[in-house]
């Protein structure tokens, strides 16, 4: 899940103002807890994980709303987004406590579902991704374009081009640009 905060820029990753947090979930559910982007302990705790009999999606996510919901926690935008390859067959939650949960705390839920050889509930993801959006990916290689679709639907992005006319410029001339926004309603 990436979330946006307004204390922290992050220049490395391209995501200003961003804490990141990982629930891994299959028989066991382990956790990374939200901190500020640091690539090498991300992909240290992902390298750590191995894969379980079972799949225990709705605990998952309900464990991940739970770091978004702390009430200490002073960000903006709450968003998780899940990746998935199958049901969920081992929860002791059912998934519409995750949606309620989701829309109590007003966090974006997006869900991303790889078909490959397994089951995938093409409805179950559709129903989680509350105020988010859901897609699937028929190979890994989708993955990427699709998290790179939600990556910036979590946060703002603008691209801003200058383009000035022809006249031949003889001196230096020192160019300043402001730019003000307001926070969303």
């Amino acid at each position: 899940m990436l979330v946006p905060n307004n204390s922290v820029t992050d220049t490395a990753s391209g995501f200003p103002n961003s804490k990141i947090g990982i629930v891994a979930f299959s028989t066991l559910i382990s956790q990374l807890s939200l901190s500020e982007l640091d690539s090498n302990r991300i992909m240290n705790f992902i390298d750590s994980l191995h894969q379980g009999q079972f799949t225990a999606l709705y605990d998952g996510m309900l464990f991940g709303i739970g770091m978004l919901a702390n009430p200490n926690l002073d960000i903006e935008g709450k968003a998780i987004v899940t990746f998935t390859d199958g049901t969920d067959n081992y929860s002791i939650v059912p998934s519409d406590s995750v949606t309620a949960q989701l829309k109590r705390y007003n966090i974006k839920s997006y869900t991303i579902g790889l078909r490959g050889k397994g089951n995938l509930d093409e409805t179950m993801l559709r129903d989680l991704s509350v105020s988010g959006a859901y897609e699937f990916a028929n190979s890994p290689k989708g993955l990427q374009n699709i998290f790179n679709k939600f990556s910036n639907s979590v946060s703002d992005v603008y691209n801003i081009t200058y383009t000035r006319n022809r006249q031949a410029i003889t001196t230096d001339r020192k160019i300043r640009f402001e730019i003000s926004t307001k926070k969303k309603e």
